[in-house]
């Protein structure tokens, strides 16, 4: 059994939201009188109620890792970009007997692909070797693929397949907390909560944990 390979196009907004991330990240990097802080980390997101069947049937988002750029513009006021990946597939050929009406094999195959951009602010609580720092981002989420189902029933053949191509934006307010290890060197945990208000799960709440490495520089 095989399915189709459709060629997926970026949408316009994300193709924006990538240009002022760079704009952003430019400046950043080429100002060397500036303090910055590049993060490394892996991120776990999940869905504090429900899933959004608009996921279906991935259901949540999968782990994924990313990288981030903290860059000092003001005594005590930092501006953070970053970028996480993350994918996951679901393959399933079930063989089910409930009866002579129920469904008795199920065949699903699914993979997406997410893309999430954030865009914010970060200020120190405590600014020690144990920091604390209170944040904020606008989080852009692209994710993509596609979903195919057959569930055969003895009388008949039921099939449906997507291909998902969608944009979602939220908001994001987190505390990283950064342990330095060396004078430039730390790890962090970061937790957090993302109210999504545009896009395919808008009015979904999440809440997120990143953990990873930091480098001041």
């Amino acid at each position: 059994m095989s399915v189709m390979k459709e060629n997926i196009k970026l949408p316009a907004e994300l193709k924006i939201l990538c240009l002022a991330l760079l704009l952003v990240l430019i400046p950043g990097i080429s100002n060397a009188q500036r303090a910055k802080e590049l993060s490394v980390y892996y991120l776990y997101t999940s869905f504090f109620n429900s899933s959004p069947a608009a996921l279906y049937p991935v259901e949540e988002f999968p782990r994924g890792f990313g990288i981030s750029l903290s860059s000092q513009v003001a005594k005590k006021l930092s501006v953070i970009t970053g970028f996480s990946y993350s994918h996951k597939e679901k393959y399933l050929d079930a063989y089910i007997y409930g009866g002579p009406t129920s469904p008795y094999r199920e065949f699903t195959n699914s993979k997406l692909t997410f893309l999430r951009l954030e865009l914010g602010l970060t200020y120190p609580i405590t600014d020690k070797r144990l920091s604390i720092r209170a944040q904020g981002k606008v989080v852009p989420v692209y994710y993509y693929g596609k979903y195919f189902q057959q569930i055969y029933y003895p009388s008949e053949i039921l099939e449906s397949k997507e291909k998902i191509n969608d944009f979602s934006l939220g908001i994001n307010l987190s505390f990283k907390i950064d342990f330095k290890l060396f004078e430039r060197a730390s790890v962090f945990i970061e937790p957090g909560s993302s109210y999504y208000f545009f896009g395919r799960i808008k009015d979904y709440q999440s809440y997120n944990i990143l953990g990873g490495v930091s480098y001041h520089f």
